[in-house]
Formats: structure tokens, sequence, C-alpha cells
């Protein structure tokens, strides 16, 4: 009996022994190493840079194509040259058409007698710019009016004695209620006598001149002439 429980106790005391071996060992393989621990283990990682988008260089053309106007200029320049071409053309048909009243005037001053004919070639081209009523007056009293100045005109007597001739000519305007304005000597006979005997006349002779409807520039010569 004494030798069982021995055997007994020895046993247990064994599986004991072994059974804290095996845990041991079982904790040691768990275990990390050193070396495991001190050198930790890194990934590499590659940087990979993106490349840009490839523009083609057909589309770059084109959009530059697109940017410049081309047509336009062009649809531009043909517009002035039209605007030159139709001025032009519009300053040709005005010139004609001055032209063709001056040569209808012409013609009219042509009907006339010589007298009112010389007196009308006194105003030149200022004629042209008078109005219908005004040229109407002068080319039906111009005539008139001249062959009434030399009713009343006479010549000095010291003009006489000095033998003094020559031709002067005579302006003034002519006013509907007969009275006259700016009355002078637009060309000189060369003899202040006959000058100043010329205006003297046409201040009498004013009022025997058939009045105009409007005020009317009057010119007319005044001839000295010994015989």
């Amino acid at each position: 009996m004494k030798n069982f429980s021995i055997a007994f106790i020895i046993s247990i005391t064994i599986h004991f022994i072994l059974l804290i071996g095996f845990k041991d060992s079982q904790i040691k393989a768990s275990a990390p190493s050193t070396s495991e621990i001190s050198t930790p283990k890194y990934t590499q990682v590659k940087l990979v840079q993106l490349k840009k988008p490839i523009v083609k260089k057909k589309e770059i053309i084109k959009k530059k194509k697109i940017k410049k106007p081309i047509l336009k200029k062009k649809y531009k320049k043909v517009i002035k040259k039209d605007i030159k071409v139709a001025k032009r053309k519009k300053s040709v048909f005005k010139k004609k058409i001055k032209e063709n009243k001056e040569y209808q005037e012409q013609k009219e001053i042509q009907q006339l007698d010589p007298l009112t004919q010389q007196y009308i070639k006194l105003y030149g081209k200022e004629y042209f710019s008078f109005t219908k009523e005004t040229k109407k007056y002068l080319k039906s009293n111009l005539n008139k009016i001249g062959k009434i100045t030399q009713q009343y005109l006479y010549y000095p007597s010291i003009a006489i004695k000095t033998r003094q001739e020559g031709t002067n000519i005579i302006s003034f305007i002519f006013k509907p209620n007969g009275d006259i304005e700016d009355l002078k000597i637009i060309s000189t006979s060369s003899y202040d006598t006959l000058d100043r005997n010329t205006i003297k006349t046409i201040k009498l002779a004013y009022k025997d001149y058939p009045k105009p409807k409007v005020d009317t520039p009057i010119k007319i010569f005044v001839n000295y002439r010994l015989y």
C-alpha cells in the first residue's frame, strides 16, 4: 500500500514537470525573435509621373484659322470701294446737272438784247446763284435801268476840258420800297471826276427805276466818250 502511494506521487510529479516544460516551449515558439523586432521591413513605392495630354497640331491650326476673320476684312474692303464709286458717280451726276443748268442759262442770256447780256456778264458766276425771281427781274429790267441812267447822265465840264474818257462800273442793292443801299464804284474809270459824277447820276435816276419784289443787286456800267 505504501509502495503504491509513493509510485502515484512520483507519477504526478513527473506529469507536472512535463506540463510546465510544454508550456514554456509554446511561449518561446509564439514570441518573436530579436532579429525580427530590430529590423522592420518596408515596402518600396514608385512614383509615376502622369503624362500631359497630347494635342494634335491639326487642331491648333484650325483654331487659329477660326480666330482670323479673313472674310470680314474682304467684305469691309468691298463696301469701302462701293461707297467711293457711289460718291464719284454722285459728284459726276451733280456736276452734269450744274453744267446743264448753266448751259440753259447761257442759252437764255443769248436770247436777250445785247445791252442786257453785257450787264449780266458783270455778275459772272454770281448770277447763277440768284433765285428765279431775281434772275427774272434782271433779264427784264437791266436794259431799262441802263437807259434811264443815260437820260440823267451829263458830262462834267472839267472832264470835257481835260479830255477825260472812260468806263466805270457801279453797284447797289435795290429794295422793293424803291430805296438803294451800298452804292459804290466797283471798277473805276481812272478819273475821280467821272466816278463821282456816276454816283450823283444814280442818286437822281434810281427813283424812276422799276421796283423789284425782293432785294436785288444791280450792276451797270457807265460810258464816257467825247466825239
